[in-house]
């Protein structure tokens, strides 16, 4: 069932103009990417197209509301995991935990959950690659241009708000979905 739902989505991914530029690190066994801006659900299915374009194994962290009865059939056959947002430092535990155990493993976060406010922009994704001492990939949604940059990876250095400067610019000079909500400059 999950090879014919990834074909429709690679389907509808080319067929509606999307394409994407750069390289997941095939050479890691572990790493963490962060999909920003984050602003529809509309990039779950983005995200999943450029997996399955590449062949490459991830596991997608959906938001604990976002898996509805009607989600879970849909969901349960792709690589997700639930996170609770509401009990976040339980949830970060518990995938660095999962991280730690296993000889392969890349987690997808995204900058924020849709529900919160604009300037939200979640540092999970950076406490478990620091934590893990594993890379951190950056992957822009770009709407304006029907795009998606994949970023090389780095490592996260000691100075941890420089790095989250890092990476909120150059989130910053791309449009998601919803112009509204951006990642800001800083």
């Amino acid at each position: 069932m999950h090879k014919l739902l990834r074909k429709l989505v690679v389907f509808w991914f080319k067929r509606s103009g999307w394409d994407f530029y750069g390289y997941l690190p095939q050479h890691y066994n572990k790493c963490v990417i962060l999909g920003a801006p984050h602003t529809s659900k509309k990039d779950f299915f983005l995200a999943l197209a450029v997996l399955s374009i590449t062949g490459y194994r991830a596991t997608m962290l959906i938001g604990k509301k976002s898996r509805s009865f009607w989600n879970r059939f849909f969901l349960n056959q792709l690589s997700t995991r639930e996170f609770d947002f509401d009990n976040a430092s339980e949830e970060t535990e518990n995938l660095i935990q999962l991280m730690q155990e296993r000889k392969k493993q890349t987690l997808i976060f995204t900058n924020r959950n849709l529900g919160d406010g604009p300037d939200v922009f979640r540092e999970t994704f950076y406490d478990v690659a620091v934590a893990c001492k594993v890379p951190i990939v950056l992957v822009a949604f770009d709407y304006r241009r029907k795009v998606i940059k994949i970023h090389s990876e780095f490592m996260p250095s000691v100075n941890r708000q420089r790095d989250i400067r890092f990476c909120k610019n150059f989130f910053s000079i791309f449009m998601g979905k919803n112009p509204q909500i951006r990642v800001k400059r800083v």
